[in-house]
């Protein structure tokens, strides 16, 4: 028991401190995203779907750039998840294309629910880089986190420890 609590301390540790340097990445990519037209543009162009009876989107440029930037951000955590918190960076053969498929399945509901709680904080308030950071900060730290450790955890990275 105390074997198994030192290992689940010490990987979430490491877990957490990723985490955090993912975070760093995620809300700039944000800012970039939401900043440059490029969510912009999609959410006009490309994803200007409507609510039904509504003149309301689906989805506005806030919830685009915030699905942006968390799916950029995955795809750096992968890396950075199985290098350091799992360790597994001399591993990286066959079955990384598998694994990192498993994390992107994984991921694709935590990045939802990301662009999902960003679009709705910026429609309750406005659409400005402070309530952009909230949404972004209330969705990691009651969703993302939560999901994306138990998932990496036991699905993922099962077969590293």
């Amino acid at each position: 028991m105390c074997r198994l609590s030192k290992l689940f301390s010490l990987t979430f540790v490491k877990f957490a401190t990723v985490g955090f340097l993912a975070f760093l990445i995620n809300a700039i990519l944000l800012e970039v995203f939401a900043l440059s037209g490029a969510s912009d543009w999609l959410a006009n162009k490309v994803v200007s779907v409507h609510i039904p009876f509504t003149k309301e989107v689906l989805i506005t440029s806030a919830g685009i750039a915030a699905i942006l930037s968390a799916e950029a951000t995955t795809i750096i955590n992968f890396f950075l998840q199985g290098a350091y918190a799992f360790s597994c960076a001399a591993r990286f053969d066959r079955a990384t294309l598998t694994r990192f498929l498993h994390f992107q399945v994984v991921s694709i509901a935590a990045i939802f629910v990301e662009g999902v709680v960003v679009d709705l904080i910026t429609r309750l308030f406005r659409d400005t880089s402070a309530f952009r950071l909230a949404g972004l900060v209330l969705a990691i730290l009651l969703f993302v986190v939560p999901f994306k450790w138990f998932s990496y955890r036991f699905l993922v990275w099962k077969s590293q420890q």
